[in-house]
């Protein structure tokens, strides 16, 4: 009869540690990596373009199929990142005087993955991001500061973008700090801003297990390519 008790509580100890961990990783756990394209260069050196190359350098640029958009928020337990991988958008490049640049981007927040389907599924709710009615968030540049007048030549360089964000349909202004690397075929670009939830609308999904705070961490991690670079090899994947 004892064995029987102790049998029924150890088991009984089990499926209460397996619930609370399911339910803990579902609120809480954290399973993507925030990658950094700044660390992916493949090219060396850090002289300054060359005159005649800084004039065949391309204006026009496009985001590469490999970026990515990350959203963290920082629970009461640890920090929970999530990635949205189909970033779309084009860049042009400021003039010799730093002017006439225009960039736009788009992210399909259907694509939004943090390792837990379950949460995601969840995130894209109604009372959430609402992902059914509003599929996508975009991003307007309205303003560069602090430029490079002289391009560095796979040398970090950094940088001020603003621009109007849009998520669920609310457009706020955001400023992002940048940093970039410019070589022959790619630019890298490690962006920051923080935004809130309730500036876009959005509810914050609090539970028993912990807190969320109201800001939301944004990472850009994109690189461009030259616009009239071939894309046959991407279209083929």
């Amino acid at each position: 009869m004892k064995k029987k008790v102790w049998s029924g509580l150890v088991i009984g100890v089990i499926v209460v540690g397996a619930i609370g961990y399911v339910t803990y990783d579902y609120f809480v756990g954290n399973h993507v990596q925030i990658r950094s394209v700044l660390g992916q260069s493949q090219e060396e050196g850090t002289a300054m373009l060359s005159a005649d190359w800084s004039e065949t350098f391309p204006s026009e640029w496009r985001i590469d199929p490999e970026s990515s958009v990350f959203f963290s928020v920082t629970t009461s337990k640890e920090k929970v990142n999530i990635e949205a991988s189909d970033v779309t958008g084009t860049w042009t490049l400021p003039d010799g005087e730093g002017a006439n640049s225009q960039a736009s981007a788009v992210v399909k927040l259907d694509t939004i993955d943090s390792g837990n389907g379950k949460r995601d599924g969840h995130i894209k709710e109604s009372e959430y991001l609402d992902v059914a009615q509003f599929p996508e968030a975009s991003f307007t540049m309205t303003g560069l500061a602090e430029w490079p007048e002289d391009l560095p030549h796979n040398e970090l360089f950094e940088f001020t973008v603003t621009g109007d964000l849009t998520i669920k349909g609310v457009t706020k202004e955001t400023v992002f700090q940048m940093k970039g690397i410019a070589e022959e075929s790619s630019i890298r670009l490690d962006g920051s801003a923080t935004i809130f939830f309730e500036d876009y609308n959005v509810k914050k999904p609090d539970s028993v297990i912990s807190s969320l705070d109201e800001e939301i961490a944004l990472s850009l991690q994109l690189i461009l390519v030259p616009a009239m670079q071939d894309t046959s090899s991407e279209e083929a994947k």
